[in-house]
């Protein structure tokens, strides 16, 4: 999945998330995500991710 997160300007590209999934069965699981802005990537803890994913639809 890949998104682009709200706050690029002009040239600017904004901050994108990365989130790579596991399939089991017939569920995806979330294995690891990082946020990724002006080349450092930031790295994310799991168990907030469903914040993450909640703010990004708000803006999306």
């Amino acid at each position: 999945m890949r998104r682009r997160l709200p706050g690029g300007s002009g040239d600017e590209e904004g901050a994108v998330m990365r989130i790579i999934f596991v399939k089991r069965g017939n569920e995806l699981t979330p294995r690891e995500a990082w946020v990724e802005r002006g080349g450092v990537r930031r790295r994310i803890d799991l168990d907030g991710l469903d914040s993450w994913l909640e703010f990004v639809d708000m803006y999306s």
